[in-house]
């Protein structure tokens, strides 16, 4: 008897092991059969999954980061199935997300960013078309309101309740403006915007490159009965996403590379002629970010348990193998400092952004600007301060230069740890996650170069900005403040990344290097995998340090809520970018009165007889 119960044990784990393949359940689960399933029978599939990891062997997570599977039981459940037409530019999809209402307050909508309706891209009024809406199997009613699509549920869902939605829409994507070629042009808030709206490059062609960031639509956050419909702003990001599981199918053309955040589980011939669909399956991320090229190439390296691969465009070798060693640096130093990367892939992508920024940040996935693979310092008419010759400039500000690319992939890199972990509103509190990221990336120059390097990003990065930023007069604010009061990209970019910075450092040198390390790796772990409020890290940096509370509050007020910034950071941008140059500025202006009230000075010396 005893026998036979073994061999129907060894039968049974066979049958599962066929039925369930080499990547677990969730590998089997397809938009069709998740159509004819009831929510709860979709829902039963991932529970099965997150709670046999032994079953689900594609390695999503490192095996320190296993543990954490099952916390996404009910998260959302994103299936999307697209195609690209290459020529066209447009994508046809089709996604079924199974919901879960975790909160104990019932709804009677939902919401999901729709990113490609931005104002950036609305140029073009099909940008997103819907043709079918379905809340389990019957027509739904929907609106579009700008980025947001609502969709009004039959009935009140409860806490514990699910419902399958299924969409099919197409998206048009459009022309990515031109992004800079020189510092100058990089410096200007207004060279790549439409109607104000500032377009970072994540969404949409250039030259040989796709990008497809926040590319079909997600649901936003709902909490406290309240889902959160904060319009993207004219700066910054739209990052608000809760960790959620993703399975995505990607037709594209035989010849094109694609890079996909998550795990890639699969890929087969389409059954359209010169097509291949690829498979990528992710668990515990925020979104899913994919950019494509024929033109890519890739090199990988293992760190850990996690592979790297670095895709870079033919030509560009040494950028792609320097990009991948900054990577590899930083996951080493930032999984000892914090704790392991939890992902058991990391994509580092070259691409076309624009708007100043020189990488964007996705968990699992980091997209690094093209114009860092052969920077050019020009200066523009700011060139005309420093005896307007140009060449000379550059040569004498090539240091500057020199490590911003690893500068740019250590704070990206970073956000892997800020942002795709440790979650945050990037609308209404962007400081949390990118003030933060940015202290790091120094932290991570102390750790691999010593202080010197410490002190001169920190020049370079935290210093020169808010110097510029008041050469140009830019006003100071607070921090703490959602993306939509800061004036323009300028105001944003220095308050953000510079003075919520400085913060950090203050706060270091109060708590001691060590004990703010102790300090952030703590803030790590108490919400990892969650969202944290927007004073997460001081009230952590407070119950370690209870006898520093009142210091600590202090700091917070003067460097997040006041503005002191240009009172607490002296100096002049222009000077500064003079003795870098080793160009003498004339005598005759003086910087306190201001650069206008100088040349006046200038005139009236000139016109005395």
């Amino acid at each position: 008897m005893q026998k036979k119960i073994i061999l129907l044990v060894c039968f049974l784990c066979l049958a599962l092991q066929l039925s369930f393949g080499e990547n677990g359940i969730l590998d089997k689960l397809t938009i069709e059969s998740a159509r004819m399933n009831t929510p709860d029978q979709n829902r039963s599939i991932i529970h099965n999954t997150v709670s046999s990891p032994s079953l689900y062997s594609s390695g999503v997570f490192n095996s320190s980061a296993k543990k954490y599977i099952t916390k996404f039981k009910d998260s959302p459940v994103y299936l999307v199935d697209a195609v690209i037409d290459e020529v066209l530019y447009r994508i046809k999809i089709k996604e079924l997300i199974v919901y879960t209402n975790t909160q104990p307050e019932p709804t009677s909508f939902l919401y999901l960013r729709i990113y490609p309706n931005s104002p950036m891209f609305i140029m073009r009024k099909d940008n997103v078309r819907f043709n079918k809406v379905e809340i389990n199997g019957t027509t739904a009613n929907y609106e579009l309101l700008g980025t947001l699509l609502e969709i009004e549920l039959p009935q009140p869902l409860k806490q514990n309740e699910s419902i399958n939605l299924y969409m099919e829409f197409s998206e048009l994507l459009q022309e990515i403006i031109p992004p800079s070629d020189n510092l100058f042009n990089s410096l200007d808030p207004t060279s790549s915007s439409v109607a104000g709206f500032v377009d970072y490059g994540v969404f949409g062609y250039y030259k040989e490159i796709i990008s497809l960031g926040h590319w079909f639509p997600m649901l936003t956050p709902y909490r406290n009965g309240e889902w959160s419909r904060t319009p993207p702003a004219r700066n910054g990001d739209i990052q608000n996403f809760e960790e959620g599981i993703f399975k995505i199918n990607f037709t594209a053309d035989n010849d094109t590379v694609i890079a996909g955040a998550g795990v890639k589980t699969g890929e087969k011939t389409s059954g359209a002629k010169g097509k291949k669909t690829s498979t990528y399956i992710g668990i515990g991320m925020r979104e899913c970010a994919f950019q494509l090229s024929k033109h890519f190439q890739v090199i990988k390296e293992k760190v850990g348990e996690t592979i790297i691969e670095s895709y870079f465009l033919k030509g560009h070798g040494d950028f792609g193998k320097n990009v991948l060693a900054y990577a590899a640096k930083a996951l080493r130093l930032y999984g000892s400092l914090l704790g392991e990367y939890p992902f058991t892939e990391l994509k580092v992508v070259e691409t076309y952004l624009t708007g100043g920024a020189g990488g964007m940040e996705f968990p699992a996935f980091i997209t690094i600007s093209s114009y860092y693979n052969n920077p050019k310092i020009n200066l523009g008419p700011m060139a005309l301060l420093f005896g307007n010759n140009n060449k000379e400039l550059e040569e004498s500000l090539r240091p500057m230069l020199q490590n911003t690319l690893e500068f740019i992939v250590a704070h990206e890199a970073g956000h892997q740890w800020w942002n795709a972990v440790v979650g945050s509103d990037s609308i209404n509190s962007a400081w949390v996650d990118e003030s933060l990221t940015n202290y790091f990336s120094l932290i991570y120059f102390d750790k691999i170069y010593g202080k010197a390097k410490f002190e001169e990003q920190k020049l370079y990065n935290l210093r020169l900005p808010i110097l510029l930023a008041k050469f140009a007069g830019t006003s100071d604010k607070g921090v703490n403040r959602p993306s939509s009061e800061f004036t323009d990209t300028m105001q944003y970019a220095v308050i953000i990344y510079s003075k919520g910075a400085y913060f950090y450092d203050e706060l270091s040198q109060l708590l001691g290097e060590a004990d703010f390390l102790k300090t952030a790796r703590s803030y790590y772990n108490t919400y990892k995998f969650s969202f944290a409020p927007e004073e997460g890290f001081i009230n952590v940096a407070k119950k370690e340090h209870p006898k520093l509370k009142n210091k600590i509050d202090a700091l917070y007020q003067r460097w997040i809520i006041e503005e002191h910034m240009y009172e607490d950071i002296k100096g002049n941008f222009i000077e500064e970018v003079a003795k870098m140059a080793g160009v003498e500025i004339p005598k005759v202006i003086d910087f306190d009165k201001g650069l206008f009230n100088s040349f006046k000075d200038i005139m009236r010396f000139g016109g005395e007889k």
